[in-house]
């Protein structure tokens, strides 16, 4: 963030800065309090991420939606993570899938509404649980 936040005034910056904006910055420290076992204190950040990217990057806004999700049921947020998911269907690339079968596989070990008629959605839309594999 240091680097990020000087990048128009350090020459000494790398030149990732050049191009990285606030959504990147966002989506990279969620993945690091995710990969310190911090997923509650990566979920503003997801969150930010997905409210900042326009229309015109509809695949990635699916993709982050997704991770959101798969982060929102580590946290034990399992309505807002059914939903979260549920918003990032309608696009078609096997990283967004594997993590849409994340969260099925999650939501599949709770007994709930939200979560029986959320894998219901997923199964009709084709995307089946992975068993074993989580969120």
């Amino acid at each position: 963030m240091t680097w990020h936040d000087r990048s128009d005034k350090d020459t000494d910056a790398p030149p990732w800065t050049a191009f990285a904006g606030q959504v990147e910055v966002d989506y990279a420290t969620a993945a690091w309090h995710v990969e310190n076992g911090r997923p509650v204190h990566a979920i503003p950040f997801l969150r930010s991420a997905v409210g900042r990217l326009g229309p015109t990057y509809s695949r990635n806004a699916a993709l982050y939606r997704a991770r959101l999700a798969e982060v929102l049921m580590k946290a034990g947020a399992v309505e807002e993570a059914c939903a979260s998911a549920d918003a990032a269907q309608g696009m078609t690339s096997a990283r967004l899938l594997e993590r849409l079968r994340t969260v099925a596989a999650s939501a599949e070990l709770i007994d709930s509404a939200a979560t029986r008629d959320f894998v219901e959605q997923m199964r009709e839309f084709g995307v089946t649980a992975k068993k074993g594999k989580a969120a």
